[in-house]
């Protein structure tokens, strides 16, 4: 490492070039990130808001990028494809017409995209990826590297990661830019002018004597912006001078002319996300998802069993005690009211015990053994009235259940040792031995709860268990109402698919979470 270090060092020590022009150069590199679909600044549904949009920074980004004059970069650091409503219509409904991120990246006048794995994962890639070169937009993967020659003659190199440098600094460019994972830039910088930093959805600009950091944040809210100085005496670089800046962009107007040449794609997805997709015959109560089997938990349990493969479900209440109101369910609400995260779904092998374990932490932070409560209880106040009460301990988000399995747990045993698990739901028999497909969300897989490590496996190395890394829950439940367009108890709560649990002994059980239910809601 330290003689490619101290090659590197070498090349870059004095740049120089025939062409290279004598004089101040002042270079503008823009970036942006994590921009996850909102490319439309008009929002889908009436009375909805949007906070940022590739739209809107036409405008911004236009005051520093002349790509005519050729004294600027517009570079994406990735994260296009993941995320949002209109790469949903892109990736599942509409798969043939043209793509419509690549035909907007070429109107505002992007140089380059550095693809994210999860760019290059996404069911559109390969037509985006066509796309974008056919519009003349560098596509910069992984250990790849692409050598613009700015006025001047200028050479910039721009890495797909820190692997390309060596090979790019055999070009002698004057400026080397590196796209970078906000939490993983490397500590040794040498050789590197500028870092796109991204994936941490952090707006934020740094500036030290020999290497800036620009990181654009999120949804297009930002952008980032390094202003480069270069002096060149005797054809050589002699100097860099660096200014970053993160500017903010929220509250721009959208651009009309970017607007007007997009209005039928954003009509497309508008019409789509408006679109009708199924009926829910009841109300849906969080509450009950933290006393036993419950219609509520088994929408979230129904959608991961529908994954093929699957045999187990762990999830946990998306909300702490609202309700999802009977009625249309249209795209939007699979989002706004069905399930507003954006997690994925993970599929791990784990034995019988492991499932055991991992309940048992589970019910240990919800659940307690005492004749007064059921719960796991604290004093606070109520949000709205301010008056003190009683609130769960600690977060419901990690409060799993399960199904795919029949269960009890015996609130008079201590934690440990409630969990009691009678069969499979389809009346095959469970063992602690055996090997079971366990679904859990890309949140929980990040070792969220300590869920995981209380099984006794390690999230930082689910990769000799991991079955799939599938798509994201939205993308089953959307797939789950065209083939069940009525959700209704008798599909969510079907015993011999998502299995029972309920707490025992069963009087005492009911009694206290009768008491303890009213209490905190």
């Amino acid at each position: 490492m330290k003689k490619t270090v101290t090659a590197i060092a070498a090349m870059l020590a004095v740049v120089s070039c025939a062409t290279l022009k004598n004089g101040t150069h002042t270079l503008d590199i823009v970036s942006i990130n994590d921009v996850q679909g909102r490319w439309f600044n008009e929002p889908y549904t009436e009375g909805g808001k949007v906070r940022g949009s590739l739209e809107a920074l036409s405008d911004s980004i236009s005051k520093w990028h002349d790509k005519a004059g050729r004294t600027s970069l517009l570079i994406d650091a990735g994260d296009e494809l993941t995320g949002g409503d209109a790469n949903f219509y892109y990736d599942y409904i509409d798969t043939l017409s043209p793509h419509v991120y690549p035909s907007m990246a070429s109107f505002l006048g992007v140089d380059a995209i550095i693809p994210s794995q999860e760019d290059i994962s996404a069911p559109s890639w390969r037509r985006v990826s066509a796309q974008l070169k056919e519009q003349g937009i560098s596509v910069i993967e992984g250990p790849d590297y692409k050598i613009f020659t700015l006025k001047g003659g200028i050479k910039v190199a721009v890495l797909g990661s820190y692997e390309a440098l060596l090979a790019a600094s055999s070009k002698k460019p004057a400026l080397v830019i590196l796209k970078s994972d906000g939490k993983q830039i490397p500590s040794d910088l040498t050789g590197i002018d500028v870092v796109l930093a991204a994936h941490d959805h952090r707006a934020y600009a740094k500036t030290s004597d020999s290497t800036c950091i620009i990181n654009g944040g999120s949804y297009a809210r930002n952008f980032g912006h390094a202003a480069v100085t270069l002096k060149v005496k005797r054809h050589k670089v002699a100097s860099k001078h660096f200014e970053a800046s993160a500017p903010s962009v929220w509250n721009s107007a959208s651009n009309e002319g970017v607007s007007t040449r997009f209005l039928p794609e954003f009509s497309a997805v508008k019409s789509f996300v408006n679109s009708k997709i199924g009926f829910l015959s009841d109300d849906l109560s969080a509450r009950y998802g933290y006393c036993g089997s419950s219609d509520y938990m088994n929408l979230y349990h129904s959608i991961a069993l529908s994954s093929p493969g699957v045999d187990i479900s762990f999830a946990a209440p998306l909300s702490i005690g609202g309700t999802i109101e009977k009625g249309d369910i249209h795209y939007y609400d699979v989002a706004g009211r069905l399930y507003p995260f954006d997690n994925g779904i993970v599929v791990l092998k784990m034995t019988g015990d492991e499932v055991r374990r991992y309940l048992e932490k589970s019910y240990a932070s919800w659940v307690t053994t005492s004749d007064e409560h059921i719960f796991l209880l604290k004093e606070g106040k109520d949000l709205k009235t301010g008056v003190p009460k009683l609130n769960f301990a600690k977060s419901p988000a990690n409060f799993d259940s399960a199904a795919g399995i029949n269960y009890t747990v015996d609130i008079t045993k201590p934690s440990g040792s409630r969990i009691s698990i009678s069969g499979m739901a389809d009346g095959s028999a469970f063992s602690l031995s055996g090997t079971y497909n366990v679904a859990i969300t890309s949140y929980r897989a990040t070792g969220a709860g300590g869920l995981l490590n209380a099984a006794g496996i390690n999230p930082k190395n689910l990769g000799p268990r991991l079955v799939e890394l599938g798509p994201a829950f939205r993308t089953i439940l959307y797939q789950y109402l065209q083939l069940n367009p009525v959700l209704s108890p008798s599909l969510l709560s079907n015993p011999s698919i998502v299995g029972t649990w309920k707490f025992i002994p069963a009087g005492k059980a009911s009694e206290l979470i009768r008491k303890d239910i009213d209490e905190i809601f």
